[in-house]
């Protein structure tokens, strides 16, 4: 992907060079692609934190998962550790 933003960018930056120098037109008519320009500049930039927050979201995801098997682990099955040694009667569960 990233590659095809910068293909896009250097064509886009021919464009506005061709614009600018050749076509006798005034900065506010060309100013489409160089505006284009300005948004690949960026886009490139906030696809890489996309990827980082997508990348985090499934990290936050797989935590959770832990934190509730070990809620169900520790407060519910009362496997905790050292369980093994600690005395339990069940007639005060009664």
């Amino acid at each position: 992907m990233a590659t095809e933003f910068k293909d896009i960018e250097s064509r886009l930056w021919k464009v506005a060079d061709t614009l600018r120098a050749n076509s006798g037109l005034r900065s506010s008519e060309y100013s489409t692609p160089v505006l284009g320009l300005i948004f690949l500049k960026y886009a490139d930039t906030l696809s890489a934190y996309d990827d980082l927050i997508e990348n985090n979201t499934r990290c936050v995801t797989i935590l959770e998962e832990m934190a509730q098997r070990l809620y169900r682990e520790w407060f519910v099955h009362f496997r905790y550790p050292g369980h093994e040694s600690v005395p339990s009667s069940k007639a005060s569960w009664a």
